[in-house]
């Protein structure tokens, strides 16, 4: 017997186009109007947000692990980079240092329980807020112009990923990739998006 396919244009889909549209929208604004200042506290929203959405995943997990550390850590990370950016790099780097040191010893706190625990706190670090920060001196600082440019590129990538693995994970979708942490997201779908 055959199973009924799933539909392609739910009610989801529709609501993730109509709110897709305006951020779109906003998005070409700040990549390519914006100036540094509002770019910067652009950027940092979004670390924050991508940031918080990491430790909501990671709340999924038996990891004993402390938001306020994460948070910490990404304020950190961007205060040094900001000075390093305004040319104050010896107060950068000083707060990178305390930065690193504030990890381990979070992590030495409940090294017993916890050895994973140094790597979930470096991973946003590395994940998130580096790439967020890459992408100002991208665009103000090494490309100029053209950084705008490179900056849609990178964003059309992830954009056309998502779509092609909603479509293809609604399609073709039979074995969950990560059930606990996305129950929807499926092992097909992402092969789709990653074609």
């Amino acid at each position: 017997m055959n199973t009924p396919s799933k539909p392609i244009l739910t009610q989801n889909l529709k609501f993730r186009v109509m709110t897709g549209l305006p951020l779109a929208a906003a998005a070409i604004c700040y990549m390519f109007i914006a100036p540094l200042m509002v770019f910067i506290a652009i950027s940092y929203i979004i670390a924050i947000l991508a940031i918080w959405e990491y430790c909501s995943a990671l709340r999924h997990t038996n990891l004993k692990f402390s938001p306020i550390v994460i948070y910490l850590n990404a304020l950190i990370n961007m205060a040094a980079f900001a000075s390093i950016l305004e040319g104050q790099s010896t107060l950068g780097l000083y707060l990178l240092a305390f930065n690193v040191l504030v990890l381990i010893l979070a992590s030495l706190f409940r090294w017993r329980s916890e050895r994973k625990l140094l790597f979930w706190y470096l991973l946003p670090q590395i994940w998130i807020v580096s790439p967020i920060m890459l992408i100002i001196i991208l665009r103000f600082k090494i490309a100029g112009d053209a950084g705008s440019h490179l900056i849609l590129f990178v964003l059309l990538i992830a954009i056309f990923n998502d779509i092609f693995a909603y479509f293809g994970g609604k399609k073709f979708g039979k074995h969950l990739l990560a059930p606990v942490i996305s129950p929807k997201k499926t092992r097909e779908g992402s092969i789709f998006g990653l074609v």
